[in-house]
């Protein structure tokens, strides 16, 4: 049984002969309660602070456990990210490593493409320098040849000779000339008979009376027939003189267009040799450039 300060306060007890002094005993008790009152006062701030002691102990320990778990969690949180760091860094490796074969045997591919055509090209430059330097050898052969002299030298200005032009002309223009006045002294015969004879009709169905031979209608119609057929002659020769002007100017035209012909042949061999020795000369010099991957 506990007791308190008011019961020991109130306490009586009974009194002997020969007992304990009652004053003291009240002070001493006095003393007692004091204390003792006291003592439990402090016992009951010991007990408050023990419980405040006890939830503390619980905060802490809940937090303690609440850490623990976030340790764990943190743990285990970094392990899972060592793992996927670990697979993502083979990924990244497996695939840098596999793009790297890619791009080395792509680089390779090329390497040899660009090899065989480059031996194509050259092959190619080479075959065309082969053709190039037979056709200008051909050309150089055909220009120094003694009929490439002979006709631009020799044949077309004796051909294209304008006084051979003109004595052609005037061999053909007598030719012509002779063979119309044999047609048209045959035509001119024939119309003389038909005309004496229709004229002696004439003079004999008109004739009043008769009178002395004349040989007049011969006379006459031979004179007619001269005159006529030289003035036919005569017309036929200026005919032919006119017809001389417009051939001549035709033959100096085609003259004319024979000499346009050669310089513009001229023109365009000397700009074909031109063309040649440039295509020669960027073929021989050409530099072909591989750029081959670099390690």
């Amino acid at each position: 049984m506990v007791l308190t300060p008011n019961e020991i306060l109130n306490k009586e007890f009974n009194s002997k002969f020969r007992g304990y002094d009652s004053d003291q005993v009240n002070d001493y008790l006095d003393i007692i309660v004091a204390d003792f009152e006291k003592m439990i006062a402090e016992n009951n701030e010991l007990k408050k602070e023990l419980a405040a002691s006890k939830e503390k102990n619980e905060y802490f320990a809940q937090l303690q456990d609440s850490l623990n778990s976030s340790i764990v969690v943190a743990q285990e949180a970094a392990d899972r990210l060592k793992q996927n760091a670990r697979k993502e860094a083979e990924l990244i490796l497996f695939e840098a490593e596999r793009e790297a074969d890619r791009m080395i045997n792509s680089a390779s591919d090329t390497a040899k493409n660009i090899v065989t055509e480059s031996d194509a090209l050259r092959r190619s430059s080479k075959s065309y320098r082969t053709k190039l330097e037979q056709m200008i050898r051909q050309q150089l052969e055909v220009v120094t040849s003694e009929e490439y002299h002979r006709l631009f030298d020799e044949e077309i200005e004796s051909q294209f000779n304008p006084d051979h032009f003109h004595e052609a002309t005037n061999q053909r223009v007598n030719q012509r000339v002779d063979r119309l006045e044999e047609e048209n002294s045959a035509d001119f015969n024939a119309a003389h008979e038909i005309t004496n004879d229709r004229f002696v009709e004439e003079e004999i169905r008109n004739a009043p009376e008769p009178t002395p031979e004349v040989d007049y209608p011969a006379t006459f119609g031979v004179a007619d027939h001269e005159d006529t057929e030289a003035t036919r002659v005569d017309l036929n020769r200026d005919e032919l003189l006119n017809n001389v002007e417009p051939e001549e100017q035709e033959v100096d035209s085609r003259h004319a267009e024979l000499e346009a012909m050669i310089d513009e042949e001229a023109q365009a061999e000397a700009e074909r040799e031109k063309r040649a020795a440039q295509r020669r000369e960027s073929v021989l010099g050409q530099t072909i450039r591989i750029e081959l991957p670099k390690d």
